[in-house]
């Protein structure tokens, strides 16, 4: 097992976020996929135990797309959760599913983690999301287009998820070099190679090529990352602000809002969507303009979807004759 003082040195920031989320004698489940960062993680959490104590849950999802490969990982993380005498918990995806497969994969390991965290009345869930993952998903978010949201990359604590991603300050590569110094084995995923993902064309082609610009480009993007959480906060505290001030029981005050600039008036959108979703996925810019068209044509009874389970409605009070934004469930159409 590593030293104790390597992990202090090198990795203080997880060590902290470890210790401040994890409740002691409190129990937390973490995906170990067997991969370089979720054996890091979770050594370093087997570090953290000796002053913190916590009870671990080793939880690992055989996405069943290897073949033997696949396997082999599976076997590889309940091996090293036996040799710790940690409880394993597996789940073997059998039936692959349609459409966007990464996305699905990325919902059943949740929905399954999320499982056994209910089952077992843990606090928290860990992954080994790391500052590489986060630099790859707001590039990936830039070039679909994105929201504020897109550019402050992961949280590193979701407490309505019970999510904590302590690793998101940690570069790649010393992950790699803290494990090859202390010969921790590992297994790689041989389609971490295949460019057809787009993530695999970002890491493979673009990162590369933006590191010749600026070799220090991991430094660089956290503190980016660091100002984009700034000035989202910021953001989204004056929007919660107005919204507040130009909303009554109505709904919100159409005249209030289109006197607002447009990019004030999209943000607007995105707030209300993320109030009743708790995200932005399903909403894209193309349907931000949408509706701020349908909105500005001022227009009562008009009414554009609003995600998967509302409508964004335009609606004239009989009280004081003025109109209103509301957002109406589909089915019942009750305010919310």
């Amino acid at each position: 097992m590593p030293p104790q003082k390597d992990t202090k040195k090198s990795f203080s920031e997880p060590s902290r976020l470890l210790k401040t989320h994890i409740p002691e004698n409190g129990k937390i489940i973490l995906g170990l996929s067997g991969g370089a960062d979720s054996v890091f993680l979770f050594n370093l959490c087997l570090q953290i135990q000796k002053t913190h104590p916590f009870a671990i849950i080793v939880a690992h999802v055989n996405h069943g797309i290897r073949g033997k490969e696949s396997d082999d990982d599976a076997a590889f993380a309940e091996k090293l959760a036996e040799k710790h005498s940690l409880p394993f918990q597996l789940k073997k995806i059998k039936k692959q599913p349609k459409g966007n497969s990464e996305e699905q994969f990325r919902k059943i390991r949740y929905e399954f983690f999320e499982k056994i965290r209910t089952q077992n009345k843990a606090a928290l869930i860990l992954t080994a999301h790391h500052l590489n993952d986060n630099i790859e998903t707001i590039l990936l978010n830039l070039v679909r287009g994105c929201h504020l949201d897109g550019l402050k990359g992961m949280d590193t604590f979701d407490p309505k998820r019970h999510l904590l991603r302590p690793l998101l300050t940690t570069p790649k590569s010393e992950i790699l070099q803290y494990l090859k110094t202390h010969r921790l084995p590992f297994r790689t995923d041989s389609t971490n190679q295949n460019t057809n993902y787009s993530r695999n064309r970002i890491r493979q082609n673009v990162i590369p090529e933006l590191k010749k610009i600026n070799k220090n480009l991991e430094k660089s993007f956290l503190q980016n990352i660091t100002n984009f959480k700034s000035v989202r906060e910021n953001t989204n505290n004056h929007l919660e602000d107005w919204i507040k001030s130009n909303s009554d029981k109505n709904g919100l005050k159409i005249t209030s809002f289109i006197k607002m600039d447009e990019t004030f008036q999209k943000n607007i959108i995105f707030q209300l969507y993320k109030k009743m979703y708790g995200n932005l996925k399903g909403l894209s810019q193309n349907h931000a303009d949408q509706i701020i068209k349908i909105v500005s044509q001022n227009r009562s009874g008009r009414q554009k979807e609003f995600g998967p389970d509302c409508l964004l409605s335009i609606f004239r009070s009989k009280t004081d004759k003025n109109k209103y934004i509301r957002i109406l469930k589909k089915k019942s159409k009750q305010v919310q």
